[in-house]
């Protein structure tokens, strides 16, 4: 009776140390996340430090600024070099944060990777964390896309360079997988390397080493059965292997044609994000126009496919000031005019006039310069059209989709690595 009382306690508690050693697993997580940051900046005080000090042993053994004593002198340069430690530590504290709630998911990952029974699940926490560094690179790069047409649309002089400027979404993704594999890989492996030490120091090395290994596969009854016959006329049985059967095979390669099937079905909803990108996305248009004493006005027209934002016009060369009217083709939508801009001569580049066009319908609408006085010149229009909230979120989507993708090309990868047998059950 006792000792079904004491195995129903140690039943009863079991649930209770898992819970405790998960919860801190992930405590550990959060740490080796958060070490990272702080790790840096210990590292940087180092650096400054070590930078600074050479010039100052140089100055004391030199004696050009006179007699410095040494100890005083090493000190103030600690105490400036660290004592603005706590100051950097609070200022990057949302980066501190953010690498530990990273760090967290990936605890949460390596607690539960022996549920997974492939061989490759000790990567289980580095597939994870390429999927998220990989969906954060994505979608900054087309989010920042954004802030970058807006920059371009208010610098008139670089207009023919925007093909300069951006690139193609295929480059762009390229460009993108290459450092979401570098960025993963070392704060995986920093991540990685503070983990195992906050687990030997919360005393959950020993935890973490006794996972049980992935079932290994089981012998087919053919191989079984030959096995035996071998073995009762005394031949030897490590040399027959027997071919595993079609039905084996079959199901051995079942993952792998799953993975490539969701790889299949991810590459078509990432063109159609992207596609969704281009619909929204900003997008930048314009030309310059020309006037004079002979020929006081002309007009530029502007083709509105996306929602309006607004309309930047610069002098690009010239005398005296021009008034300029924005109108559209629908009565509707009105007019709005600049009176009076100034014309400058090449090269003074001042800040550019703006006619917001928020709220108007998209159309076509002309863009007219007259001459006010002076000799005239040339003046640049650049249309800003499209963005806002929903290129931010296609943005996201853009990364969340390709964060994805990658995950399943990776574990498409792992698996076929698998099946060729260069993994090996083992534990992670």
């Amino acid at each position: 009776m006792q000792e079904k009382a004491g195995q129903a306690d140690q039943v009863a508690q079991a649930p209770v140390r898992s819970a405790s050693m998960l919860g801190r697993q992930l405590l550990a997580g959060f740490l080796s996340g958060a070490s990272e940051v702080i790790g840096l900046l210990l590292f940087l005080a180092v650096l400054l430090f070590v930078g600074t000090l050479g010039p100052l042993l140089y100055n004391i053994s030199s004696g050009l600024r006179g007699q410095i004593p040494f100890w005083p002198a090493v000190g103030g340069l600690l105490a400036q070099s660290f004592g603005d430690l706590p100051g950097f530590i609070w200022g990057a504290r949302w980066a501190i944060i953010g690498f530990g709630i990273l760090g967290l998911l990936l605890g949460l990952v390596a607690s539960q990777r022996q549920r997974l029974s492939r061989p490759w699940r000790g990567m289980l926490s580095l597939v994870v964390a390429l999927g998220i560094v990989g969906t954060i690179v994505f979608a900054l790069q087309y989010a920042n896309r954004e802030v970058l047409l807006a920059w371009l649309a208010g610098q008139p002089y670089l207009l023919t360079l925007q093909s300069d400027f951006l690139l193609s979404d295929t480059a762009s993704l390229l460009i993108g997988l290459f450092v979401a594999l570098m960025a993963t890989y070392i704060i995986w492996g920093l991540w990685q390397w503070w983990y195992a030490r906050w687990l030997r120091w919360m005393g959950l090395e020993q935890a973490e080493q006794a996972m049980p290994e992935p079932a290994a596969p089981t012998e087919s009854w053919q191989a079984e059965q030959a096995r035996l016959h071998r073995s009762k006329r005394g031949l030897p049985t490590e040399e027959v292997a027997a071919a595993p059967s079609e039905t084996e095979m079959t199901a051995s390669q079942r993952p792998l044609w799953i993975f490539l099937t969701l790889v299949a079905v991810a590459t078509l909803a990432l063109i159609g994000v992207l596609q969704l990108y281009n619909l929204f996305g900003s997008q930048l248009g314009g030309g310059d126009l020309f006037v004079s004493p002979q020929s006081p006005e002309d007009r530029g027209r502007l083709e509105v496919r996306r929602a309006p934002q607004q309309v930047f016009v610069s002098s690009i060369n010239g005398q005296g000031s021009v008034d300029i009217t924005l109108e559209g083709d629908q009565q509707a939508d009105g007019s709005r005019r600049i009176d009076g801009m100034q014309l400058t001569d090449f090269g003074t580049r001042p800040a550019p006039a703006i006619i917001d066009m928020e709220g108007l319908s998209i159309g076509q609408y002309r863009l007219t310069v007259h001459l006010r006085d002076g000799s005239g010149g040339q003046v640049r229009y650049i249309l800003l059209q499209g963005g806002g909230t929903w290129a931010q979120i296609a943005a996201w989507l853009v990364g969340l989709v390709a964060g994805i993708l990658l995950v399943l090309i990776t574990v498409a990868i792992l698996e076929l690595l698998t099946v060729r047998g260069w993994f090996k059950a083992r534990a992670a």
